[in-house]
């Protein structure tokens, strides 16, 4: 019996230093976990991505209206599918300021509602008013400056571009991150491939539609209503790369915070189908006349 209960000792404590092993070891994506169940919902969050668009994959009438409008804009149109999106999802309903390497300032501001987008017309048109004004400053001076409503739809944007741009403005609908515990969240963390970096953070691999994914989740703190009244949400960076030969984002990389606690208000107008027509024209003039003299 003394015997029996030694073995049996034995192993208890064999499996104890196992258990203990196991935990040390999976402590990291623990802590990932935990910080990961910190947020309150999946879609609402603060963004900013970068990601470059293969103009390989673009179709013909989109190969035009990006030589066109970089034409226009006296930039690089290699630059100008470099793109940077920095805004913010609540639900269904997102924002985002849109970047481009070819310029310093935001090309435009996108909002998108119920699968709906307003697109910022006036700074589209100042760019290309000041990219003509470069390169023709004759024909530069005869543009007017922009009095009108500042956005315009998606629908208006391809009438007055004549280009489809293929439901790029629509947000698929997201469970809520609340409906998931800790346990659901470690479980998922733990099937994944994981290696731990040098900074001691874990990196997670997995596969998103055709891309290769690698994301990091740590835990920011921010302040709320007072100093000394913090709170800690979760961060994470992420990087993906396309695994197929057809996808026009080839690669990006960015980050999202789960902090954000405001919900968007889209834009209340936009401008009349007679100025978009308006814009449409002149829009046509000026590529005629970048035909001409390029």
């Amino acid at each position: 019996m003394k015997k029996f209960l030694a073995v049996l000792g034995f192993i208890f404590g064999i499996l104890l230093v196992a258990a203990a092993a196991i935990v040390i070891w999976k402590l990291p994506l623990l802590k990932a976990a935990k910080t990961l169940s910190n947020a309150e919902n999946i879609t609402r969050f603060n963004f900013d991505i970068k990601f470059n668009i293969d103009d390989k994959e673009l179709t013909d009438e989109q190969l035009k209206f990006v030589n066109n409008i970089s034409g226009v804009m006296n930039v690089d149109p290699a630059d100008l599918l470099k793109l940077r999106a920095e805004g913010s999802l609540y639900d269904e309903t997102a924002t985002g300021l849109i970047y481009c390497d070819a310029l310093e300032k935001p090309v435009t501001r996108v909002f998108i509602a119920d699968n709906k987008a307003y697109i910022n017309v006036k700074m589209l048109y100042e760019h290309m008013q000041e990219g003509i004004l470069q390169k023709h400053p004759i024909l530069g001076k005869l543009l007017p400056d922009w009095g009108y409503d500042e956005y315009i739809t998606s629908e208006q944007l391809e009438t007055i571009f004549k280009v489809d741009f293929e439901n790029l403005f629509t947000i698929k609908k997201q469970d809520k991150l609340n409906s998931l515990g800790l346990p659901q969240i470690a479980a998922f963390l733990f099937s994944l491939n994981s290696t731990k970096a040098d900074d001691g953070n874990v990196i997670f691999d997995t596969t998103w539609l055709d891309y290769d994914i690698a994301f990091s989740v740590k835990a920011k703190e921010a302040a709320v209503a007072k100093e000394e009244d913090k709170t800690i949400f979760p961060v994470v960076d992420f990087s993906g790369k396309s695994n197929t030969a057809n996808d026009k984002i080839d690669n990006f990389n960015g980050n999202i915070s789960f902090d954000l606690d405001k919900e968007i208000k889209v834009p209340e107008s936009v401008i009349s189908e007679e100025t978009a027509n308006g814009f449409a024209e002149l829009w046509e003039f000026i590529t005629e006349l970048r035909e001409k003299f390029s």
